[in-house]
C-alpha cells in the first residue's frame, strides 16, 4: 500500500473518487482513473483500491471480431494510460474490407481494471456486395422459369454458394455470362457461373449471345402489262430478290419457268437485293385461260424453295 486515506460518509451514499498522482511514483499509471462506491454499515466493505503500474506494465491487444470469432488480431501494444480512446487505422479498415469486413464502430475506450493485458475488440459487420447485370436487352425469359431476373443484386462474404440462372432470347443462342472478376470469384464457367462463399466485390456480368441463323429471301415480280393483253404480245417481268435474313447467301438460283429463264446470285450480303427482267410472249392457251401464271423460284444457300406468283 503506497498511501491511504479515510473519508467520512453516510450509508446508502455513492461516493465518487479519483485517482490522484503518487509522490516518487512519478511515471507509473494508475488504474481505473475513478471509481465510485455506495456505502454500507460494513466499514470493510467500504474500501476503493486503485493499482499503480509502470506504463510499460500495460498492454493491449486490438482485435476485430465477427460472431465472436477474430478475424483480425493485430497484437499485443504497449498502452499509452489505464484509459484511452481505440480507432481503427485506416489500414485495418482496408485489410478487413478485403475480406469482405466492415467495422461497427467507429472508436473503442480502452479501461484497466486490475489485468495488466486487456483485450479492446471491434465488431465486425459483412459489407453488401454489388451484382450487375448487362447484355439482358430484349430477353424473353430464363432458364428456371422467372418473369425477371432472378439473379441477386447483391451478396457478402458469408452468402453461401449460388449459381447464376442463365438468361433466354428468343432468336438468339445464349454463350455465357463474362466477367473481369477473375480475382473475386475464381474461374468460372460462363454457362454455369458459381459465386463461392467467401468471394467478394462488386461484381458485373455480362449476358453475350450469338443470333440463330436464319437465311430467308422476298421476292417480288411487276409486270409491264397487266390488263388487256392480246396474244402475240410481249410482257416484261421484273424480278427482285431481297436477302431479308440475318445472314450472308451465296450461290442462290433463281428460276422463272414460264419464261426459262435462269440466273445464279452468287453473293447476297443481309438487306442486299438482285434485279432480273425477263421476257413473255403471249399465247393463245393464255388468253383462252384469262390470265397468266408465272411462278418464278429462288433455291439453294440454306433456303426452303421460295416461289413468287
Amino acid at each position: 500500500v503506497v498511501s491511504e486515506e479515510t473519508l467520512p460518509g453516510k450509508v446508502g451514499a455513492t461516493v465518487v473518487v479519483r485517482a490522484e498522482a503518487q509522490n516518487g511514483y512519478e511515471g507509473y499509471t494508475i488504474t481505473p482513473g475513478r471509481q465510485s462506491l455506495v456505502l454500507v454499515k460494513e466499514a470493510a466493505s467500504n474500501v476503493i483500491t486503485f493499482q499503480m503500474y509502470n506504463a510499460g506494465d500495460l498492454k493491449y491487444t486490438v482485435r476485430y471480431l465477427r460472431n465472436g470469432a477474430v478475424i483480425l488480431d493485430k497484437g499485443i501494444a504497449e498502452a499509452p494510460a489505464a484509459e484511452f480512446n481505440v480507432y481503427p487505422t485506416q489500414d485495418d479498415v482496408t485489410a478487413l474490407r478485403q475480406k469482405g469486413y466492415g467495422i461497427v464502430e467507429s472508436s473503442m475506450r480502452a479501461v484497466f481494471g486490475s489485468e495488466t493485458h486487456i483485450h479492446v475488440d471491434f465488431t465486425l459487420e459483412c459489407i453488401d456486395f454489388t451484382i450487375t447485370y448487362k447484355g439482358l436487352e430484349g430477353v424473353t425469359g430464363w432458364a428456371d422459369g422467372s418473369g425477371s431476373n432472378p439473379n441477386p443484386g447483391t451478396y457478402t462474404v458469408e452468402t453461401p454458394t449460388f449459381r447464376l440462372v442463365n438468361p433466354e432470347k428468343e432468336g438468339y443462342t445464349f454463350l455465357g455470362w463474362t466477367t473481369d472478376a477473375t480475382a473475386e470469384i475464381g474461374a468460372h464457367n460462363g454457362l454455369n457461373v458459381a459465386i463461392a462463399k467467401g468471394s467478394r466485390g462488386d461484381l458485373v456480368f455480362t449476358a453475350t449471345w450469338e443470333e440463330i441463323p436464319k437465311p430467308d429471301v422476298e421476292i417480288t415480280k411487276t409486270a409491264d402489262k397487266t390488263e388487256n393483253v392480246a396474244v402475240g404480245e410481249t410482257v416484261t417481268y421484273t424480278i427482285t430478290v431481297t436477302n431479308t435474313g440475318n445472314v450472308e447467301l451465296t450461290n442462290i438460283a433463281v428460276a422463272d419457268p414460264l419464261t426459262g429463264d435462269t440466273w445464279t446470285i452468287e453473293y447476297l450480303a443481309v438487306g442486299a437485293k438482285e434485279t432480273f427482267t425477263a421476257k413473255y410472249v403471249v399465247t393463245e392457251a393464255d388468253a383462252e385461260a384469262g390470265q397468266i401464271v408465272n411462278n418464278v423460284t429462288v433455291t439453294g444457300g440454306g433456303l426452303n424453295e421460295e416461289p413468287e406468283e
